[in-house]
C-alpha cells in the first residue's frame, strides 16, 4: 500500500503520534505506534493529522481512537 501512497501522519505539517488501538483504554502507549492510517495519493498536501483521544462520559466509543487529517484535494 505504501509504495503508491503516502501516510497522512508522515507528511502532515502538524502531526500527532501514538497508538490508535487502545482496547477501551486498557492498552497503554508504549511506543507500539499506530495501526490505523489515512493513505493519500502521493504529493497530496496535509495540514494536520490528529488522533482523537476523547471519551464520552468516561467511556470510549470504540477500541480504536479515531484519526482525522486536514487535506487539500
Amino acid at each position: 500500500m505504501v509504495a503508491g501512497a503516502d501516510d497522512a501522519a508522515a507528511v502532515a505539517k502538524d502531526t500527532d503520534s501514538g497508538i490508535t488501538y487502545h482496547n477501551y483504554g486498557k492498552k497503554k502507549d508504549e511506543g507500539q505506534g499506530a495501526i490505523d492510517f489515512i493513505f493519500l495519493s502521493k504529493e497530496t498536501p496535509v495540514d494536520t493529522y490528529r488522533i482523537i483521544r476523547d471519551t464520552v462520559q468516561d467511556m470510549y466509543p470504540s477500541d480504536h481512537y479515531p484519526i482525522v487529517a486536514d487535506i487539500h484535494i
